[in-house]
């Protein structure tokens, strides 16, 4: 599902799609880590062989058609951080489903919970969208104009950072 958030030119009325945000579930802050062990995925879509991705980059992808491939009896999802072995704990889970949409707070770093941000547009061209240029812009997310202040709390505070899709209609 997700939020999306766009900048919207002024003058042109040019939308701009700058990302999405999805809830990304149980993260480790200290250590960069969700509690994704591995997904089996078969990533049609992108014309790849069916593999196995792991940990950060398996997040978004679990929920995709599996496929028969080993993994030595591993869990999907593990328990706790496998860097600092802290727990992860499942009363902030909810936060990132619900921030996601932008229903309540976001997690903040001191949660064990976090979104993704998976990015549209290129790091350059967002730099120039939101700091350069940013008096020729509004943001938008899909309900409701943000500030840009707003839009860039949002992705200071998702952990997960993607972008593997830049350049491409994911909306």
């Amino acid at each position: 599902m997700g939020m999306n958030y766009f900048a919207v030119e002024k003058e042109t009325k040019e939308e701009i799609h700058l990302g999405k945000r999805c809830a990304a579930g149980f993260f480790c802050w200290k250590c960069g880590m969700s509690n994704v062990n591995y997904s089996r995925t078969n990533l049609s879509a992108y014309k790849c062989e069916p593999h196995i991705l792991y940990g950060n980059d398996a997040i978004h992808y679990s929920d995709i058609k599996q496929i028969d491939i080993n993994v030595n009896d591993e869990p999907e999802h593990i328990n706790r951080c496998p860097i600092c072995n802290e727990p992860f704990s499942n009363s902030d889970k909810i936060n990132s489903v619900y921030a996601e949409l932008g229903l309540c707070a976001q997690p903040d770093k001191t949660k064990q919970t976090t979104c993704s941000f998976t990015f549209a547009t290129t790091p350059y061209k967002l730099n120039i969208i939101l700091h350069e240029d940013s008096n020729k812009y509004d943001f938008f997310n899909e309900i409701k104009h943000i500030e840009k202040e707003e839009l860039i709390d949002i992705i200071q505070n998702c952990g997960v950072k993607i972008f593997s899709m830049v350049g491409q209609d994911f909306r």
